[in-house]
């Protein structure tokens, strides 16, 4: 099977202003680079208001990259994982952001709900397979 190649180069800026252009403060990160056998993005994918499954884990056996995008400017997206032994981690992801996550545990595929309305979500997946 062939590498993919990911990178993901990002800069966090604090600032007064909504430019931008007086920082208060800024982190960058060295830029992270990955070599998976699997990395997958898939758009608009529509998310109603009851919980649906996300398989898109279980054909990893490594999960190294996750990362969901709402794209919804007024509804909550609503991501829970559930572990084997039942134990529930529940994330409000808000309007417009980005839920990143890394090294998930690939048996443990997450629940998806809209708060409101339907939703559309971009998801970034990248591991072994």
């Amino acid at each position: 099977m062939s590498t993919k190649n990911l990178k993901i180069d990002e800069i966090w800026t604090l600032s007064d202003n909504d430019d931008y252009s007086d920082p208060t403060f800024e982190f960058e990160p060295a830029a992270e680079e990955y070599d998976p056998t699997t990395a997958e993005l898939r758009t608009n994918i529509s998310v109603g208001t009851s919980a649906e499954t996300l398989y898109l884990l279980n054909v990893y056996t490594e999960v190294t990259i996750f990362k969901l995008k709402n794209k919804d400017a007024t509804n909550y997206l609503v991501v829970t994982f559930t572990s084997l032994s039942g134990v529930a981690c529940t994330l409000w992801v808000q309007p417009g952001a980005v839920l990143s996550l890394s090294d998930i545990d690939p048996s443990v595929n997450p629940t998806l709900a809209a708060n409101g309305a339907a939703v559309l979500v971009d998801i970034l997946i990248a591991g072994e397979t």
